[in-house]
C-alpha cells in the first residue's frame, strides 16, 4: 500500500511493464488481464456510455474536440487519452479536470494487493485503463470519450461496448507490433468495431477501406466513410489560426468554424468530429450548433490539450507538436512552408522510420538533434548522421536546453523553431515555458 500519490505513480511506472521503456514486450496481446482487473473492480466498463476512438494520427485531437463539445452541451464528460506530457493524471479527466491525487491513490491501493498476487503482471497501460474506467463509473459520467493506446483489437480499452466506434487516419506506426502494411494495421484498428454498433471512418484509403467494410459486414455494423459526405476547408492564414468551413454533401453547414487547435492537418479531424456530433445529435443527444462552435473554439481551455501545433513563444516563434511518425510530421510541415528557415529541435524513437521522418522536412531546415528521454530513443549522434547523409545541416546536443538555446541564437526574422519528433521531447520542453 502507498502513502502518497507520487509513490503510487512510481510503482506504476517502474514495477509494471511500461511501453515507453520496454517497447513491444510491454504490450500484452490479450484482453484477459484487463478483463480480470475489471472484474475485480465490478466491471465498471459496462456502467457508462462511451465513444471509442482508434487510428494512427489524429485520435487524440479528435477525442479532445469531441469531449469539449459535449462539455459545452453540459454533459458530464470523461476523457481518456495517452500518453501524458506533464502529469500522469492528464490521462484521466472529467469535464477537463484531471483525476485528483487522492482519487488516484485510492484506486492504486485498491488494485495493488490484487496485482501482487497475479502471476502475470498487468502492463502499466492495462492498470491505468482499469483505474480510468473505475473512476468514470464511480463518478457517474454521462459519456466517456476513450482513445485507444495502441492498435485496437487487443488494446486494453477494447473491453468497451461503445455507442459508436470511430477510426481516424491510418498510417505506418508501431509496425513491429501492428504489422508492416496498412492492411495489417487497419485489421488491428478494425478490432474496435463491435457487433451491431455503428462505425465512422475518418479517411478513405484503397488499402484499408475493404478491411473496414468487411469487418463491419461480419459484425452487422453500419459503416460510414465520412469523407463521402463531410469536408472541412482550412481557412486560417497563419500557424496561429484554426478556422474551417465545414461542408455536408456540398453545402456549407458550419461556416467560419474556429478551433483552438491550429494547423491545416486538423481539417480532417474537424470534419470527423462534426460527423460524430451529427450522429449523436440524431440519436437523442442534445447537442446544438452553438455547443459545436464553442466546444471547438474552447478545446484547449476545456480539456487542456497540449502538444498540437502549440505555440510556446512568439518572439521567436516556437512551436511544439507531438507528431511522431512520417505522415504526422508531413502534416505539421504543411503549416511551416512560409518560413525562411525551420530550426528543428528533434528527438526520435528507435521503432520509428527516422530517415523518412527527417526527409519530410524541407531542405531549408537546420536540425538540432537530441536523444529523447527514454531508453527507446535513437542517439542524437545517429540522428545527426542520418540528416547529414540526406543533405541537411544538422548538429547534435547532449541536452535539450542547449539545443533550444542554439536554435534561438540562430533564429532570424521569418524563421520558426519547431520542437518534436516524439512525445518525450515535447514533454520535456513544455515545462520550460509553463513555469
Amino acid at each position: 500500500m502507498f502513502a502518497t500519490c507520487s509513490d503510487a505513480i512510481h510503482w506504476l511506472q517502474s514495477q509494471l511493464p511500461t511501453f515507453h521503456v520496454q517497447g513491444r514486450i510491454a504490450f500484452n496481446p490479450s484482453l484477459d488481464t484487463i478483463s480480470f482487473l475489471s472484474t475485480v473492480l465490478g466491471n465498471p466498463h459496462t456502467k457508462f456510455r462511451n465513444v471509442h476512438i482508434a487510428g494512427t494520427n489524429g485520435k487524440g485531437s479528435t477525442a479532445s474536440m469531441l469531449a469539449s463539445i459535449l462539455q459545452e452541451a453540459e454533459y458530464k464528460t470523461a476523457l481518456y487519452t495517452s500518453p501524458h506530457l506533464l502529469s500522469f493524471t492528464e490521462r484521466i479527466k472529467i469535464n477537463g479536470k484531471p483525476i485528483s491525487e487522492k482519487e488516484l491513490l485510492h484506486w492504486v491501493n485498491l488494485l495493488y494487493p490484487v496485482v501482487c498476487e497475479m502471476v502475470k503482471k498487468p502492463s502499466f497501460f492495462e492498470i491505468t485503463t482499469a483505474i480510468a474506467f473505475a473512476h468514470f463509473a464511480d463518478q457517474n459520467v454521462d459519456i466517456a470519450i476513450i482513445e485507444t493506446g495502441l492498435g485496437g483489437r487487443l488494446d486494453a480499452t477494447n473491453i468497451l461496448q461503445p455507442l459508436l466506434s470511430v477510426i481516424t487516419r491510418i498510417s505506418y506506426d508501431h509496425t513491429d507490433i501492428l504489422g508492416d502494411t496498412l492492411t495489417k494495421i487497419a485489421t488491428e484498428k478494425a478490432g474496435i468495431i463491435k457487433p451491431n454498433t455503428p462505425v465512422l471512418i475518418g479517411k478513405r484509403n484503397t488499402e484499408t477501406d475493404e478491411v473496414f467494410s468487411n469487418t463491419a459486414i461480419e459484425k452487422n455494423s453500419p459503416i460510414f466513410f465520412i469523407e463521402d459526405n463531410w469536408k472541412s476547408e482550412y481557412k486560417g492564414n497563419s500557424v496561429l489560426q484554426g478556422i474551417h468551413d465545414v461542408y455536408y454533401k456540398g453545402e456549407c453547414v458550419y461556416p467560419q468554424l474556429e478551433t483552438g487547435l491550429s494547423g491545416k492537418y486538423q481539417a480532417e479531424n474537424v470534419a470527423l468530429v462534426c460527423a460524430v456530433v451529427d450522429f449523436l445529435a440524431n440519436n437523442q443527444w442534445d447537442i446544438k450548433d452553438i455547443h459545436l462552435y464553442r466546444g471547438l473554439k474552447n478545446v484547449q481551455k476545456n480539456v487542456n490539450l497540449m502538444g498540437r501545433m502549440q505555440v510556446l513563444s512568439q518572439n521567436p516563434l516556437i512551436i511544439a507538436d507531438i507528431a511522431h511518425n512520417a505522415e504526422g510530421v508531413q502534416a505539421v510541415i504543411q503549416n511551416l512552408t512560409g518560413f525562411t528557415t525551420i530550426h528543428a529541435v528533434l528527438g526520435i524513437l528507435r521503432d520509428k522510420d527516422a530517415e523518412t521522418m527527417i526527409q519530410a522536412f524541407p531542405i531549408n531546415t537546420i536540425f538540432y538533434m537530441i536523444t529523447a528521454d527514454t531508453p527507446r530513443a535513437i542517439p542524437a549522434q545517429e540522428l545527426t548522421q542520418i540528416a547529414v547523409n540526406l543533405g541537411y545541416v544538422a548538429f547534435e546536443y547532449s541536452y535539450l536546453e542547449t539545443a533550444l538555446k542554439h536554435a534561438k541564437k540562430n533564429c532570424k526574422r521569418n524563421d520558426v523553431i519547431y520542437t518534436g519528433g516524439s512525445n518525450y521531447v515535447v514533454s520535456r520542453i513544455l515545462p520550460l515555458f509553463t513555469r
